[in-house]
């Protein structure tokens, strides 16, 4: 072997090959290094340079580490093979093995790279003097044992019939038998019973000058079992096969790693597949390098590795992708773990809530390389959140209904009755004259009709919230209806010397319409008194009009009007423009609520225009019955 050793390195990630070269120049004095990352280099150096060793990793993009291997065993066998990988399994090993490649090392455990490198130049070595002259290899004997027995592997020599003629004094640490209890015997003795027929196997190919690499387990002096790896060649004196000399070596520890590996692999797949919460792993530009089943269904996708490579960008609108990207380059810069609550919103569905935990992701030494996060949907929790607060402020409205109830309804039955109970007794005094008699008797009844309006709301309102106010269908003239209550409201109007308009009061028409004509007039007597009540000076109007499907009414006013906050609060019983104790205006704020809801339950619906200090028009349809 030279003293300068030549390494051909096939890699696409240039961080990993920095790596192995910084491993290969602290185990070896002199090296030329030549990486290289596709299969055009990777031909030209093996032309130009006389390689010693090659490394490739197993998964490149288009010119796999298997590609390289059998262009290695059609024109370079003489070159040691060795497959530097990541993620490796077994089957995808002992293929390669099979399929002529040296050895590999997983890049999980980096310090058996310079050991194995070192063995395979002097397999290689040893193969070559061995074709050279196979008489010269045993001349030298002596020489030969003396070197082997200072290396960890085991060199051993077969006869023709497989029978152990010579095997290294490092057998006994590895297996604890000394040489001379094999020598004369065949190795498949120690071999465990599951495994016997690959050493079969492997004899058999000897024999036709395959050379084979096996893996299997042996049984050791203690009864222990141990893993060995077995590389075998055959010896020909002429075309006669005469045996086979060989290494084996001892894997026990990188089986116990591989398995171990593979059982943390498997609890991780396990956790990726049950794990309800969403859980995922990103690179340093917050691309997702693995996500969890459950976060692969989020996202809508067939299988998880769709989402490597992409980001929260491709499943996210802006508005969340920017957020969470701003929050994990923040971990990565400061390393710092984070949790949060995230709102969560899509182009395609509604906006979800997530409770994510998200920390830095980093290698073996500690290097920050990414973030990793967990994700548990709250969206069930928000929203009962949302429902609580709703039934919070719908319990605090209530409440502030029953201050209004009570606060209201006392003073509009307490009001009349002391209208009643302080001026009906003085009615009796003799000494009044007859106007103040007929005075007191116009308090006493105003007051009896005020207290008789009360009650008469409080059971309308009862019956449309409990549901049992029933329709009474009849057939009647809008017309007249709408006369009776135009006469009925002229002198509270003209008291207060408001103009109260009928555009068609002096023009009966012959329409007739089937609903309920006692709701109508209620629904209308409330709106006309609330309009003479809020206006002090101008018009109060009245009118109808036929549509297609419904009447519809409306009642105007150039009262106080009312601005957007208090036309959205109106319908609630007991509300009124003005809802301190010392109201300006008298009335108990059950009006538009008895409206609204008889207006509602004969199907129609209401609404107001409304300018604050202009005026409002309150206008409501009804539809039309075809049959009573």
């Amino acid at each position: 072997m030279e003293s300068k050793i030549n390494i051909l390195h096939l890699e696409d990630q240039e961080s990993d090959a920095i790596l192995i070269k910084s491993l290969i120049t602290k185990g070896f004095k002199d090296v030329n290094y030549h990486f290289v990352d596709d299969e055009a280099g990777f031909l030209k150096v093996l032309k130009e340079e006389k390689i010693d060793v090659i490394l490739s990793d197993y998964q490149l993009p288009d010119f796999s580490g298997m590609d390289a291997l059998l262009v290695v065993k059609q024109h370079y066998q003489h070159i040691p093979f060795i497959f530097v990988t990541g993620k490796m399994g077994e089957d995808a090993a002992i293929e390669s093995l099979l399929n002529g490649a040296t050895d590999y090392v997983l890049k999980a455990k980096p310090e058996r790279l310079v050991p194995a490198i070192k063995r395979v130049l002097y397999e290689a070595e040893l193969r070559q003097d061995r074709i050279a002259s196979n008489i010269a290899l045993r001349d030298s004997e002596e020489r030969y044992r003396n070197l082997v027995e200072n290396i960890s592997d085991v060199i051993f020599e077969l006869d023709s019939q497989g029978q152990i003629k010579y095997v290294s004094p490092v057998i006994q640490k590895i297996m604890g038998y000394k040489p001379e209890e094999l020598v004369g015997d065949n190795f498949i003795r120690v071999v465990n019973e599951g495994d016997k027929k690959f050493v079969s196997d492997q004899f058999s190919d000897l024999c036709k000058d395959i050379e084979t690499v096996n893996e299997y387990r042996c049984i050791t002096r203690t009864g222990d079992l141990c893993w060995v790896r077995v590389s075998v060649k055959a010896i020909f004196e002429g075309e006669k096969f005469v045996g086979g000399s060989g290494i084996l070596s001892d894997i026990t520890r990188r089986k116990h790693d591989e398995e171990a590996l593979l059982k943390e692999q498997y609890l991780m797949q396990t956790l990726m597949n049950n794990i309800p919460d969403h859980l995922y792993f990103k690179d340093l530009e917050s691309r997702f390098m693995r996500i969890s089943k459950s976060n692969n269904e989020s996202f809508r996708l067939k299988d998880s590795s769709e989402a490597i490579g992409k980001t929260d960008f491709d499943f996210f609108t802006e508005e969340h992708a920017r957020a969470a990207f701003l929050d994990e380059q923040e971990i990565i810069l400061t390393g710092k773990p984070l949790i949060k609550e995230e709102r969560e919103t899509w182009s395609d569905r509604p906006d979800t809530w997530a409770l994510s935990t998200k920390l830095p992701l980093r290698d073996q030494d500690g290097k920050i390389i990414g973030t990793f996060g967990i994700s548990r949907d709250i969206s069930d929790r928000k929203r009962f959140e949302q429902e609580l607060l709703k039934a919070k402020e719908k319990a605090e409205a209530s409440d502030r209904l029953k201050t209004a109830f009570i606060r209201n309804i006392s003073h509009e039955i307490l009001t009349p009755l002391h209208g009643i109970l302080g001026f009906g007794p003085m009615l009796s005094d003799p000494s009044l004259s007859p106007d103040q008699k007929e005075e007191f008797l116009a308090m006493v009844n105003a007051s009896s009709e005020r207290l008789i309006m009360t009650i008469n709301n409080i059971m309308d309102i009862s019956l449309i919230v409990s549901g049992n106010q029933e329709l009474k269908i009849s057939s009647f003239s809008p017309w007249v209806l709408m006369n009776d209550i135009h006469q009925k409201f002229q002198q509270a109007c003209a008291e207060k010397k408001l103009a109260f308009v009928f555009p068609g009061e002096s023009e009966p028409d012959n329409l007739q319409i089937n609903s309920d004509h006692e709701i109508l007039r209620k629904i209308l007597n409330h709106l006309v008194g609330n309009a003479v009540k809020f206006t002090d000076h101008g018009t109060v109007t009245l009118g109808y009009e036929k549509l297609d499907q419904a009447m519809e009414f409306f009642v105007a006013d150039t009262g106080i009007g009312m601005n957007m906050e208090i036309q959205n609060r109106i319908y609630e019983p007991f509300m009124q423009n003005e809802v301190d104790i010392n109201r300006t205006h008298e009335g108990n704020g059950l009006g538009l609520s008895i409206a609204k809801g008889f207006i509602e339950l004969l199907g129609g619906r209401i609404w107001v225009e409304s300018i604050k200090d202009v005026g409002s028009t309150f206008r409501f349809t009804v539809p039309l019955i075809d049959t009573i």
